[in-house]
C-alpha cells in the first residue's frame, strides 16, 4: 500500500498543472475549500506526532487521548476516524510531494470519512501552497481509514489532518 500511495502521489505531481483539480471530482470524491471547520474539530489543533507506524487499536490510551483532543467533543467509548494502517504510509506519500514543492507553513486539512471508512471529500483549511494542498488530498482520498465509532457503531465523521513545513536549515 506505501508504494502505491507513493507512486500515485509522484504520478499526480508529475502530471499535474495549476488547474487539473479545479473543480474537478476525483471519483466522486471532493477537495473543497473551507475557512471554517463547520465541525466538532478545533479549527487551531495541529497533527500531534502520533506514532507512525501504529494502526488505532494498536496506540496507548495517552496516544488515543490525545487524538481524541483535536476534537471539540467526543463521548467516553466513541473513536474517531484513523488510517487503516496508521500514518506512515500516508506521512511519507505527503513527504515526496513536499520535496518536490518545498512548502514552509501550516497545511491543515479535514477528511470526510464514511461509515465504512472511505474518504469522501477533503477540505482545505490552510496550506502554504495550492498544489501542495491538492496532492495532500488526492493522497487521503485514496486512503482507507478505520471508521469512526459513535455509541458502538461504524458513523460518519471528519478526520484532522495537519502538518507544520519547516525551511530545511542547510
Amino acid at each position: 500500500m506505501h508504494r502505491i500511495l507513493t507512486l500515485i502521489a509522484l504520478i499526480l505531481f508529475a502530471s499535474l498543472t495549476s488547474s487539473v483539480f479545479a473543480g474537478t471530482n476525483l471519483h466522486d470524491n471532493e477537495i473543497s475549500k473551507d475557512d471554517s471547520t463547520g465541525s466538532n474539530i478545533k479549527k487551531t489543533r495541529l497533527w500531534n506526532g502520533l506514532p507512525l507506524n501504529k494502526r488505532y487499536h494498536e496506540l496507548s490510551d495517552d496516544e488515543k487521548a490525545s487524538l481524541n483532543r483535536a476534537y471539540e467533543k467526543i463521548n467516553l467509548g466513541d473513536e474517531p476516524p484513523y488510517p487503516q494502517d496508521g500514518l506512515r504510509q500516508i506521512v511519507e506519500a505527503v513527504d515526496q510531494i513536499a520535496k518536490k514543492l518545498h512548502p514552509t507553513g501550516k497545511l491543515q486539512l479535514l477528511v470526510d470519512i464514511d461509515e465504512q471508512g472511505k474518504a469522501n471529500n477533503v477540505s482545505v483549511l490552510t496550506s502554504p501552497n495550492p498544489q501542495l494542498a491538492e496532492l495532500v488530498a488526492s493522497v487521503l482520498l485514496l486512503s482507507p481509514f478505520k471508521p469512526a465509532i459513535c455509541s458502538g457503531q461504524p458513523c460518519k465523521m471528519q478526520y484532522p489532518f495537519n502538518l507544520v513545513f519547516e525551511k530545511k536549515l542547510r
